[in-house]
């Protein structure tokens, strides 16, 4: 989770706008963890939202200004499935971009929300 949460904030910084804040918030809620990363600048267009956990999916208008093989959400997403949880984006032009992940507060229980040594009932 450490490195999901270190992706988030170097991808806020980097597609960031100059000079804006970039926050990062934690918060617990009914047995759930949240984190979230914002970041002022360019909006992730709708469109582009749905593929853009996949693994090498780049947004469209990025060109080569950034370079990277597209694999950093893809991770993330894999970590907080992982985890039991899952990942979010809400992004709009005025407000800025907002990953979320969303992952039980006992990351233990996993994405089949069984703890480890518990039997496999599938």
């Amino acid at each position: 989770m450490r490195r999901a949460v270190e992706n988030l904030a170097i991808n806020a910084v980097k597609y960031g706008a100059a000079g804006r804040p970039i926050t990062i918030t934690v918060k617990e809620l009914h047995e759930r963890l949240f984190i979230l990363v914002h970041n002022e600048g360019r909006h992730i267009p709708a469109e582009q939202q749905a593929t853009l956990f996949r693994a090498f999916q780049r947004l469209a208008a990025e060109g080569g200004s950034h370079r990277g093989w597209g694999l950093g959400l893809a991770q993330v997403r894999a970590a907080a499935e992982a985890h039991g949880g899952s990942i979010a984006v809400d992004s709009l032009p005025e407000l800025g971009t907002t990953f979320t992940i969303d992952v039980p507060v006992d990351g233990r229980l996993g994405a089949k929300g069984r703890k480890p040594g518990d039997p496999d009932r599938s």
